[in-house]
């Protein structure tokens, strides 16, 4: 059962957040493996932890790296890249812009895991127990 009675609402959310940290990160590739990984070694529930992590699914993967990229460029202020759609992908304008997605990146994946994670686990404190 993926929401097992007997786990806690912090391992519950502990499971989520950390699936989502995975999901938002720019270790690509790596995404279930990390969040296996991390589920088995912190003893969360890997059902919910591998759901989460498959946020970045195709549909959404280009919100994600825009994300990524305007809040990398917040954290670099003036030496930001400016996004030009017409060359986003192109290999120089990836190894450009770099630096920005991956700060970005690491920043949303940090962020959204620890709010989501807390709001979860207020929400599931809050709960009468079945």
């Amino acid at each position: 059962m993926v929401f097992r009675a007997q786990d806690s609402p912090l391992i519950k959310a502990a499971s989520f957040a950390t699936g989502l940290f995975w999901g938002l990160s720019p270790f690509w590739g790596f995404h279930t493996a990390g969040a296996v990984v991390s589920a088995i070694f912190f003893k969360l529930n890997k059902p919910i932890t591998i759901l989460a992590s498959n946020i970045s699914l195709p549909p959404v993967i280009p919100f994600l790296i825009f994300a990524s990229y305007k809040v990398g460029g917040w954290w670099l202020g003036k030496n930001a890249m400016h996004l030009q759609f017409d060359k986003l992908l192109s290999p120089e304008a990836i190894q450009k812009n770099l630096l920005q997605y991956v700060i970005g990146s690491l920043t949303i994946a940090i962020v959204v895991p620890l709010v989501s994670g807390t709001l979860i686990f207020l929400f599931l404190s809050r709960r009468k127990p079945e």
